[in-house]
């Protein structure tokens, strides 16, 4: 007895196999034994190929993404109650941001730059916030207070209060 919903494959009458899904449920007699199957049959094959179609979009985006050899973060702006850009929460970064600064993902994403940073982290959330700010794409070459290494990166806003950067270790004379 009870509810059911199952997808699987059948066979057409022209030999093609196609998905369905199948929803209803069973109604027991007194004795327990099946009565009827009222239920919908649906046909499902379109929306499993775009779902398939996606699940290999975002494997071919993560893997491009994840191979990069520039440092990526994904990471949204963090306002006060008067709207003001205080600080930005990191999203996701790749294997390779975390080379180059040093600090394993399970350290970053999720926490906010002061957490990560603390008081060094001033600057660079003050730049980035004006590219949320504007729109407009900075293009830098500074210097990671607190390894002393130099980048040169470009920050660009994404969508509302997110942003990402791409950076790689400047090949700066000196810069360790």
């Amino acid at each position: 007895g009870g509810t059911y919903a199952h997808q699987y494959r059948v066979r057409r009458a022209d030999g093609h196999y196609y998905w369905i899904e199948a929803n209803g449920r069973v109604d027991l007699g007194s004795d327990g034994t099946p009565l009827s199957f009222p239920g919908v049959l649906l046909d499902v094959e379109e929306r499993r190929a775009a779902q398939e179609a996606l699940r290999a979009s975002e494997a071919h985006w993560r893997g491009l993404f994840e191979r990069l050899s520039e440092g990526f973060q994904l990471t949204e702006a963090i306002r006060d109650g008067a709207g003001v850009i205080t600080d930005f929460r990191i999203l996701d970064i790749n294997p390779a941001w975390t080379t180059q600064i040093g600090i394993p993902a399970d350290q970053v994403i999720g926490y906010t730059a002061r957490q990560i940073f603390g008081g060094s982290a001033q600057d660079w959330i003050a730049a980035f916030g004006q590219v949320v700010e504007t729109g407009k794409t900075w293009r830098f070459t500074k210097q990671f207070a607190s390894s002393g290494r130099w980048y040169d990166g470009n920050a660009f806003r994404l969508d509302g209060d997110r942003f990402g950067v791409i950076d790689s270790r400047g090949a700066r004379a000196g810069a360790g």
